[in-house]
């Protein structure tokens, strides 16, 4: 049920999503997504990784969740 729920976020863009406010400069936002990111990773640390693979093949541009990023 809970797979199902996060395939859902998934496939609705919750991770670009997350991107974006991974990069804001607001405190609490970032606190939030990152909390937000971790559940995703302890239930469903496949969809993560394979959205980063999928990010890494797609394009040069640095993302947060790619190895070595380190926000600000």
């Amino acid at each position: 049920m809970l797979t199902n729920f996060l395939q859902t976020l998934s496939s609705l863009g919750i991770l670009p999503a997350l991107e974006i406010t991974l990069a804001a400069d607001d405190a609490q936002t970032k606190t939030a997504s990152i909390d937000i990111l971790t559940y995703i990773v302890e239930f469903s640390p496949s969809v993560v990784r394979d959205y980063t693979l999928q990010q890494t093949s797609n394009t040069d541009e640095v993302s947060c969740f790619s190895v070595g990023y380190l926000p600000a």
